[in-house]
């Protein structure tokens, strides 16, 4: 099983270059950030035509969550119950017996401001959430725009940037706290141990072309999973495209095929 996570910054504009990818990165599964299209808008049938189905939990404008999969999905859960604010950020499903949750983790656009609070009131609430799931399910796949980078090999200049958002020590914190309290694993970083690898770019002062990113997308899985997990990579070659995203996509691969064992 291929997965995948990508922040499309609207699935519309990009639409053209999500179908290409998947088929031509064979993908099976796919969760999409910042879709910025509500339910109504969303162009369904397009991935229809590929094979896929799509679970969508979106909004005009801005935010918004999706998951195409070309495997049965079951149990699809829209939503996430303990935020704060109740924005379109998490949509879940089982696929092959596996719980994969895709969320969008809030930007915090400022340090101390109500929107950073916010944001680790998110994550630590998310940790919750996953905490209580572990109890009914040990197979859990998270992915998803989780806006922060954990240590300097996450960014271009840690010193630099220890004070920004994404970066400071409280979002760090949170964030590390889901792995190591829940005992989650970090899929991209256990196959680029000691690599600077970058999976979003500013749109600003030609962050790409300088290599000035930040990797705030990831793929968590249980340990459980984990096991299965082959392979994972960040498509830089997609940021690289004109009027892409600022994110890349990562994808992951997941040998099994579903089952209790």
């Amino acid at each position: 099983m291929r997965i995948a996570t990508w922040n499309v910054n609207s699935v519309r504009v990009r639409l053209d270059q999500i179908l290409d990818w998947l088929k031509h990165e064979d993908i099976d599964v796919l969760g999409m950030q910042e879709i910025k299209a509500p339910d109504d808008k969303f162009p369904y049938n397009n991935f229809r035509d590929l094979g896929y189905e799509v679970e969508s939990f979106g909004e005009v404008g801005f935010n918004g969550v999706a998951i195409a999969s070309r495997l049965p999905m079951k149990n699809v859960k829209k939503g996430f119950p303990l935020d704060a604010r109740d924005q379109k950020r998490m949509i879940s499903c089982e696929i092959n017996n596996i719980r994969i949750i895709n969320v969008y983790v809030p930007n915090g656009k400022q340090v101390g401001t109500a929107d950073y609070y916010y944001k680790l009131d998110y994550l630590a609430k998310l940790k919750e959430y996953l905490f209580a799931l572990l109890k009914d399910t040990r197979k859990i796949v998270l992915m998803g725009d989780l806006n922060v980078a954990l240590s300097d090999l996450d960014v271009y200049n840690g010193e630099q940037m220890s004070e920004q958002i994404g970066f400071t020590l409280s979002e760090r914190n949170a964030l590390q706290a889901i792995l190591d309290e829940n005992g989650f694993i970090d899929v991209c970083r256990e196959f680029h141990r000691n690599e600077k690898i970058f999976s979003f770019w500013d749109y600003r002062a030609n962050s790409f072309l300088r290599n000035k990113g930040m990797r705030v997308d990831y793929i968590l899985v249980t340990k459980e999973v984990y096991q299965w997990t082959v392979l994972c990579d960040i498509d830089q070659k997609e940021r690289a495209k004109r009027g892409s995203s600022d994110h890349a996509p990562m994808f992951a691969q997941i040998s099994y095929m579903g089952g209790d064992s």
